[in-house]
């Protein structure tokens, strides 16, 4: 049961990032974070793209999607290539003990990467404000979404929780939002 618990709130934080605007809009540092709790917890779900499930060789990928996925990641573990249902490309892989998906489109142009990785990767001062908002939730999963193009500070995602709830957290722009808050049962 807690496995399919996590699992949801995995999903759900992962569908709520993808709802979000993908960027903030200014470049400010995570120093005093303000704490901002909406109405509405779980915006509005929008499916992703999505997958087939078999995996590609890389010759049936276009040239630039491989060439570009190998000089900026050439020490990746773990690759596995798919093809979208619209004609994209998802490749997944593991570098540096984050988990990166990052998603292509027909022609092998990289369109966002999603990036998932735990407590200790995340930039320490974001932890500490969270420690010190939430003290007793343990930070679960951080999941950050990155746009190629551009050179602003991304929202963060947090998945924090406790022995009887878990929340998702969006930090972005000096502020954090409570996006999700759910009880365990």
């Amino acid at each position: 049961m807690k496995k399919i618990l996590f699992s949801l709130a995995a999903n759900l934080m992962y569908a709520g990032i993808l709802v979000n605007v993908f960027s903030c809009n200014t470049t400010n540092g995570l120093t005093g974070l303000r704490l901002k709790t909406g109405e509405g917890i779980v915006p509005g779900y929008r499916s992703a793209t999505s997958l087939n499930t078999t995996q590609l060789f890389r010759n049936e990928i276009p040239v630039k999607a491989v060439r570009s996925f190998i000089r900026e990641f050439k020490d990746a573990e773990d690759v596995a290539w798919r093809r979208t249902n619209d004609g994209g490309y998802v490749v997944d892989f593991i570098k540096d003990s984050i988990k990166t998906t990052m998603f292509y489109s027909h022609n092998g142009s990289n369109i966002y990467s999603l990036r998932m990785y735990g407590e200790n990767k995340m930039p320490e001062n974001m932890r500490r404000i969270i420690k010190d908002v939430f003290p007793d939730h343990a930070i679960a999963k951080v999941t950050v979404i990155i746009q190629p193009w551009q050179q602003r500070e991304m929202p963060y995602n947090v998945l924090i929780k406790n022995a009887t709830n878990f929340k998702i957290l969006r930090i972005c722009n000096m502020e954090m939002e409570i996006t999700g808050s759910y009880n365990k049962p």
